[in-house]
């Protein structure tokens, strides 16, 4: 029987089912997760070419769905998500699950780089430590998503101060 390499208990298997490409967010509901930071990130340069995207937008967005809409019209829609368990999911999942247009076009690990089937056991997988890219252990819950509008013809764009309405802004000498 061979022996184990150290750190190698943890490690994450190949997922045998085959990548989503499009999807809804439901695995992601089911899996309980909330976000710990929403970032604009555009990954699609080198080996990843999965969409178009602004290298410099590094934008650290709050936890509202609607707030992402204007980065996938005007940056490609990839994101980095760190998730964390909780009791119950977020509830801008359901948000974005309920907007018909929008899907999701790429979900793969943050750590590994692995594109990831659009599964709940898959995600709970990859919110453990596994190795990197550079082969060195990194605590999971890391992940990219790119979100797509389906209907190009329907503007996804949506102004930022609808949201602030009920807001009282200070005026700052």
């Amino acid at each position: 029987m061979a022996a184990k390499k150290p750190g190698t208990a943890n490690a994450v298997q190949p997922s045998k089912a085959k990548p989503a490409r499009e999807g809804k967010f439901d695995f992601l509901i089911k899996s309980k997760l909330v976000p710990k930071q929403i970032m604009c990130r555009g990954y699609g340069g080198g080996k990843m070419g999965v969409h178009p995207y602004d290298a410099s937008c590094h934008t650290k967005l709050p936890y509202n769905a609607q707030r992402l809409m204007p980065h996938v019209a005007a940056h490609g829609g990839g994101f980095e998500i760190k998730v964390a368990h909780a009791k119950g999911a977020w509830k801008g999942w359901q948000d974005l699950s309920d907007m018909p247009d929008i899907v999701i076009n790429d979900f793969r690990c943050g750590i590994c780089e692995q594109v990831l089937s659009q599964d709940h056991g898959t995600v709970l997988a990859h919110m453990q430590v596994h190795q990197n890219t550079h082969r060195r252990m990194e605590k999971g819950g890391k992940f990219l998503i790119t979100l797509k509008n389906v209907d190009s013809s329907a503007p996804i764009y949506v102004d930022p101060e609808d949201e602030l309405d009920d807001v009282e802004l200070i005026e700052i000498n």
